[in-house]
């Protein structure tokens, strides 16, 4: 067993030195998986009261539990004396995330009897030993037909231009607009309950808080997954969502995911 599996699978709790309440940060990205798949996470930030709905404490030695492993997203020359920290407080791992790499500290944890990790993202080592795949780019690969709504006939408009770019990569598009009857050459429907064929994705180009009643007639009609486009966020509705066995992104643009996920195959 490596030593990442052996940190991943006998840890419970984990402090993540660093992590930002910003929800574009890689830190917050870490934080909110592991989160999701059970782990304790308790975010030590000194700027911040709560973050992912934990309290933020200022430094390590004001947490006031036991601590399995020290997650390290700060600047590889600031290492040191988290690790000192880490040490006190009778942590078990100290992992360094991804471009965080201390020689020196990691000497320190060794010596007092801490394994260490550096240069890793503790999500993406996560998602490799279990083998699950990043939600973004399975709902990708696996779907054909998205149906986006609030797609507006608006070239200008950010929904337009996503929606094209699905097009002209061989998707699908199904335009769901009440005020449209046509957008980029498809028949717009009222809602969602309308369209008379399977839809694999649900695209949602509204408001944070119009998602809900969305999610709800996703599900009736049986599609496979929910994305919710940059600054559209609830939770409340990708909860249920995800209980009806949906697959779900929030906050994230589908053109600029699909980009990325191109990139990285080239």
């Amino acid at each position: 067993m490596s030593i990442e599996e052996e940190i991943l699978n006998s840890s419970k709790t984990v402090a993540i030195v660093g992590l930002s309440p910003k929800k574009d940060r890689p830190s917050y990205r870490v934080g909110s998986y592991l989160k999701e798949y059970g782990y304790r996470i308790i975010p030590v930030n000194p700027a911040a009261e709560e973050i992912i709905g934990e309290k933020s404490y200022p430094d390590l030695s004001s947490i006031p539990g036991k601590i399995d492993v020290v997650d390290i997203s700060r600047r590889s020359e600031d290492v040191v004396p988290i690790v000192e920290e880490a040490i006190k407080i009778g942590a078990r791992f100290v992992w360094m995330q991804e471009d965080v790499t201390n020689d020196e500290a990691a000497e320190l944890a060794r010596e007092a009897g801490i394994s260490v990790v550096m240069n890793k993202c503790m999500r993406k080592m996560h998602m490799k030993i279990n083998g699950i795949v990043e939600p973004e780019e399975e709902i990708l690969r696996t779907s054909k037909t998205i149906a986006v709504v609030g797609l507006s006939p608006k070239e200008d408009r950010p929904s337009h231009e996503v929606a094209e770019y699905l097009q002209q990569q061989g998707y699908r598009v199904i335009p769901v607009n009440p005020k449209a009857t046509e957008i980029l050459g498809e028949k717009s429907y009222p809602d969602l309950l309308s369209i008379p064929e399977k839809v694999d994705m649900i695209d949602i180009f509204r408001r944070s808080e119009d998602v809900g009643p969305i999610v709800d007639q996703a599900i009736t009609i049986g599609a496979k997954s929910i994305w919710m486009q940059e600054g559209v966020i609830n939770e409340e509705a990708a909860g249920l969502a995800r209980n009806a066995k949906l697959l779900v992104v929030m906050d994230k643009c589908t053109l600029k995911e699909h980009q990325r996920m191109v990139q990285q195959q080239e």
